[in-house]
């Protein structure tokens, strides 16, 4: 399948100011307005939300991905009319008054198109860092995405860009649908897991990671993107690995399947119980770097 704000008004005197200096008005972000509605692709290991943006010709994509529950996602922008700037880029979702460098932040070439990447949770950004730990309720979360107007980017490419998002509550709630959908697939009631009286937890981690690592280092594989690879694993009612797939590794798919091969094979976890301490069907996100 497809993978759908700012209005700053200016006095008579800036608006003079702004024609008679050309320089600041060079400076000035390209605001960018939807060109189609939101497009939600209901993938086979993800979800993701699309929209294009355009302006006098300068044209961006916007794209969230999300790959395993919780409150991060891949923001990605893309485009053909843009270029990179080759300097540190740093984002914000509007109203946020500071930009923030993002976590995880890749920049590069997408076929004929130029692109960033960063990992981000849509949670308001204090003092230009980005929040590494998430604790909000429900209605912070709604709150916080109705409130959103724009994602703005500087010193990303040749150009500032701001695209017009408008609000994100509803979008959001699409993707999360979506990935609510996708995990009943595979077993995974994402309701249940959110009164867990106990999660999966892997018995063996140690082993699992050491095996890792001399693959790897076989392999001579070594990240240069400063984004770590993802694995993630569905673990069963008696606590084995049912599924694995391992996301944003930059090494071949033979051997990620070799690496989720030795997961599935010898990983023993105690099982995720519900509420009522009940084994249930669950899921594993599991962060690791390589040096």
């Amino acid at each position: 399948m497809n993978l759908g704000w700012l209005n700053a008004g200016v006095t008579g005197a800036l608006a003079l100011s702004l024609l008679a200096d050309p320089v600041t008005a060079k400076n000035l972000p390209v605001v960018l307005e939807p060109a189609s509605r939101w497009q939600i692709d209901y993938a086979d290991e993800g979800c993701a939300l699309r929209r294009p943006f355009e302006s006098d010709g300068t044209r961006a994509t916007l794209e969230i991905l999300q790959q395993a529950p919780g409150a991060y996602f891949r923001v990605t922008v893309t485009s053909g009319t843009l270029g990179l700037s080759g300097q540190s880029a740093k984002v914000r979702f509007e109203p946020d008054d500071s930009f923030q460098v993002p976590s995880f932040l890749l920049s590069g070439s997408v076929g004929d198109e130029v692109a960033i990447a960063f990992t981000d949770s849509l949670q308001e950004n204090v003092g230009g860092q980005p929040n590494v730990y998430i604790d909000w309720t429900d209605e912070e979360r709604d709150r916080r995405e109705g409130n959103v107007v724009a994602l703005s980017t500087r010193d990303a490419f040749d150009r500032d860009v701001s695209l017009s998002t408008g609000p994100m509550h509803q979008p959001m709630q699409a993707l999360r649908s979506c990935m609510k959908d996708l995990y009943a697939t595979w077993g995974v009631d994402l309701d249940a897991h959110r009164t867990l009286s106990h999660p999966a937890t892997l018995r063996n981690g140690s082993r699992i990671a050491e095996r890792i690592r001399y693959r790897l280092m076989e392999n001579s594989t070594r990240t240069s993107t400063g984004v770590p690879p993802v694995l993630r694993v569905i673990v069963g009612l008696d606590g084995r690995v049912t599924r694995c797939r391992i996301h944003f590794a930059t090494w071949d798919a033979a051997l990620s399947e070799e690496i989720c091969g030795t997961v599935t094979r010898e990983s023993r976890y105690d099982p995720a119980k519900d509420k009522a301490g009940n084994p249930i069907v669950s899921y594993d996100t599991i962060l690791f770097s390589i040096s």
